[in-house]
């Protein structure tokens, strides 16, 4: 059931069967971009006039083990807010991330891991999603974070429509048939 009430909202703000890379001057020009631009720009001023990302931000720090939190969003292309921790464990890089939608009540926890050399500082791996690392090192984080955000009405993002493909829409440079739910409320540059 969820899964056709989000389907049908994201088609409110991506048009059905246009493809952002290639029709691109009509893609800005149908009401679903200029809904989605609107509802982007709304939600950001009215985060910013209220300081609801301060908020959620120092009560993330008041909490031992995510008080070295910051805040990641990139206003410009994001529909959700993006605070984020990075770990260091010799030369393995884990970066502890929570994603809150700006267009529904939703948010989505995840680690990405990659490993580089220090010296010179380079990477070795591109970041990539690690489950596993999720379950042995964050469970606490994740478990305090899903407390945090509950006492803010935000619910997590159901795990099986993360990946799932909406197939007849797209965004920036997500190709059309692989641009996924989580793309649609969340971010478009990260593949989880």
């Amino acid at each position: 059931m969820i899964e056709i009430i989000l389907r049908n909202l994201a088609y409110t703000f991506y048009p059905v069967n246009i493809c952002a890379m290639n029709e691109r001057s009509k893609y800005m020009n149908t009401f679903e971009f200029k809904n989605l631009i609107g509802n982007i720009n709304s939600a950001f001023a009215d985060i910013e006039n209220d300081g609801l990302s301060l908020q959620i931000l120092n009560t993330f720090k008041s909490h031992e083990i995510l008080k070295n939190i910051e805040e990641a969003t990139l206003e410009s292309s994001d529909r959700c807010i993006t605070y984020k921790i990075s770990f260091f464990e010799e030369e393995v890089l884990f970066q502890f991330y929570i994603n809150m939608s700006i267009l529904i009540p939703y948010y989505y926890v995840y680690v990405l891991k990659n490993t580089f050399e220090s010296k010179p500082y380079r990477w070795i791996t591109s970041p990539q999603r690690d489950r596993q690392v999720e379950i042995e090192k964050f469970s606490l984080h994740i478990e305090m974070t899903r407390n945090i955000l509950d006492a803010f009405n935000y619910n997590r993002f159901p795990d099986e429509l993360v990946t799932k493909v909406i197939p007849d829409i797209n965004y920036a440079d997500v190709e059309m048939g692989k641009f996924t739910y989580f793309n649609a409320f969340f971010l478009d540059d990260v593949r989880l």
